[in-house]
């Protein structure tokens, strides 16, 4: 069987709904759909989308500002983890960083989510703090991860 080819696209508003329902199997939303348009309508937010076979199976959101890239969100539906779209997503950002002199990305992950430790670990992300009692639900611990580029 070939496997699919990931096609990447910078999103518009025109976009949300797929966002959306990228993100609907996460037990909890990330972003409403009011918070989404405006992010899309202001400048330093970017997002990007992964299809396969035009399915929306992903999505990467960033804000940027001077020389640093927040990585806000990255999602991959649950049917196509470990499947190297997240690292796709993720080098699309390191690529527009490049060419926008960006120097770093900064990012936030819950303490006890080890998977995504362990991604951004091995994308080269190093721990350079915590915000404990960071997360208001859970009073969860922040790791704060950054990448030099």
């Amino acid at each position: 069987m070939e496997k699919n080819k990931v096609l990447i696209k910078k999103a518009t508003v025109n976009n949300i709904d797929e966002i959306l329902q990228i993100q609907d199997f996460l037990a909890y939303p990330l972003i409403s759909k009011k918070a989404l348009q405006q992010d899309l309508l202001n400048k330093i937010y970017l997002y990007y989308i992964a299809y396969i076979d035009d399915i929306p199976v992903g999505f990467i959101a960033i804000s940027s500002l001077v020389d640093t890239i927040d990585l806000q969100y990255i999602v991959v539906n649950n049917n196509y983890q470990r499947s190297g779209i997240g690292t796709l997503l993720f080098m699309t950002i390191t690529n527009y960083a490049k060419a926008n002199n960006i120097s770093k990305i900064l990012l936030e992950v819950r303490a006890s989510n080890l998977g995504a430790i362990n991604f951004y670990t091995s994308l080269g992300f190093s721990k350079i703090s915590e915000r404990k009692n960071y997360y208001t639900d859970t009073h969860e611990t922040a790791y704060i991860y950054q990448k030099l580029l």
